[in-house]
């Protein structure tokens, strides 16, 4: 339901006078990170993403962390094609970059690791590995004023 808003707010956001377009950027925090990933993952008019405090793996979420995430997070049949960094991995080669905290209590520190190996492997694979970052930041789940610096240098770096 939400990818389907996501897209409907994307057209309006695209055809407004005075937007470029060629230069949109998307990014959230936690629910809004997710909602990231399945926009940024299945519409390239998103140029630049910034994901923070959602990125792990379908193992992470099944196994071992279930309890925290609300049932948007599991769309029927996709953990049989991909896993959950792939998603997002559908928009290589465009810049993609993955803020994590190592404290997380909605994730596990090795899954999140995991999955950045993962998308770090899928923009090597496809020629553009300076298009993907992944940064990870002490403490828990949060987007903090280091971490938006980080974020709004990328957009700047790769929209501007």
């Amino acid at each position: 339901v939400f990818l389907a808003e996501d897209r409907v707010a994307l057209d309006v956001l695209a055809g407004t006078p005075g937007v470029d377009a060629g230069r949109l950027g998307c990014g959230g925090l936690s629910g809004g990170g997710m909602r990231t990933d399945y926009l940024a993952g299945t519409d390239h008019r998103i140029r630049c993403s910034v994901t923070v405090g959602l990125m792990s793996t379908w193992r992470d979420y099944a196994l071992h962390k279930s309890v925290n995430h609300t049932w948007m997070t599991y769309t029927p049949g996709i953990p049989q094609l991909l896993d959950f960094p792939e998603i997002l991995g559908l928009r290589v080669p465009l810049p993609t970059l993955v803020l994590n905290d190592e404290q997380d209590d909605l994730f596990t520190l090795p899954e999140m690791r995991r999955a950045d190996r993962m998308l770090a492997d899928v923009y090597a694979k496809a020629g553009a590995p300076e298009a993907y970052c992944c940064s990870f930041y002490p403490g828990p789940h949060k987007f903090d004023a280091a971490m938006q610096a980080e974020a709004f240098d990328w957009f700047d770096r790769w929209l501007k």
